[in-house]
């Protein structure tokens, strides 16, 4: 194996150079999720992906890029949430597919205001003023 070159950011090499642009912020658990549904806590999307099957994920997922007040101090944080694909809540699947269609296709889109209910076994995305 050839011996690595010294790079141009010194002996940090690569990572005195990187700069992490973010991740959006941690997934919610479950118990956080329970909280938002229990105190019909509302909360807003500001993005929105599909991400595909993989080895780790089966079905494919949506994951939503969130502001979502903090239980604390009431401070917006930067948080995903995430709704498998494709497990028998079509209203759900039908509704993020239209809504990543609005963020893509909406120049300036502004963030989608929700909260989750979870009438039976599935967490449901409804508008924050029903």
């Amino acid at each position: 194996m050839p011996a690595a070159k010294k790079e141009a950011g010194g002996a940090q090499g690569f990572f005195g150079m990187y700069t992490d642009l973010g991740s959006g912020g941690t997934f919610m658990k479950k118990d956080e999720k329970d909280f938002l549904i229990q105190n019909g806590i509302t909360f807003k999307i500001t993005g929105l992906q599909r991400e595909e099957p993989d080895e780790f994920n089966k079905g494919g997922r949506w994951v939503a890029f969130c502001d979502v007040p903090n239980a604390e101090t009431a401070e917006p944080e930067e948080r995903k949430i995430s709704f498998p694909i494709d497990t028998n809540v079509p209203t759900r699947d039908s509704m993020l597919a239209a809504m990543k269609e609005y963020f893509n296709n909406e120049e300036d889109a502004a963030p989608v205001e929700v909260k989750l209910t979870q009438p039976g076994r599935a967490i449901l995305i409804v508008n924050a003023n029903s």
